[in-house]
């Protein structure tokens, strides 16, 4: 790729969100995916978290290298020349798998709340606060990427923040990243 990857998130309230990609090689994709509200739509959270800690082999690495998003229901479907990547022997899900982590871990955290014997997890959009990160990914049985230090993490996370609070005042708007990959993974 030569050049960055370009992301446009518009929000349109009261309908389904959307994504528009062009690509370094100035190929060009979109999708549209059921609103997320206030909070930060998954795929902007990916797009912070994978250029925050430079890996390049996750989700945006994947569109970036071709693969196009299609919706089936409320779940996002990658594919490259109509058939999913799942379903494609030579396609590699690690990166994948490690960006998922990433942002599992580093994305909006939810809060536990016990009402009775019921307990709800709810997620306030802007808060990207994870005290232990190494006994959090234990816990959950992953492995945050080497790149991953208390300096990227604070980054990442003011960033989070200020997209939240723009994504919030946003009524019917877009938010554009730029990506500029970088040549390693971090891992």
């Amino acid at each position: 790729m030569t050049g960055a990857l370009t992301v446009s998130f518009t929000r349109r309230r009261g309908r389904a969100d959307q994504v528009h990609v062009t690509r370094g090689d100035m190929t060009t994709t979109s999708w549209e995916f059921p609103s997320y509200g206030d909070a930060l739509p998954h795929d902007l959270v990916h797009l912070v978290v994978e250029e925050g800690l430079d890996l390049t082999d996750g989700f945006w690495g994947l569109i970036d290298q071709g693969a196009y998003v299609v919706m089936v229901g409320d779940q996002a479907v990658l594919t490259r020349d109509g058939v999913p990547l799942a379903q494609r022997p030579d396609t590699d899900f690690t990166g994948l798998r490690r960006a998922e982590e990433a942002v599992a871990i580093l994305g909006p955290q939810p809060h536990l709340e016990q009402s009775g014997k019921i307990i709800l997890a709810r997620v306030d959009p802007g808060s990207f606060a994870t005290p232990d990160l190494p006994g959090t990914a234990r816990r959950l049985g992953f492995q945050l990427p080497q790149s991953t230090t208390s300096d990227r993490v604070d980054t990442i996370h003011t960033r989070l923040r200020d997209l939240a609070r723009r994504w919030r005042d946003v009524e019917d708007g877009t938010i554009t990243l730029t990506w500029h990959r970088a040549s390693t993974s971090g891992r």
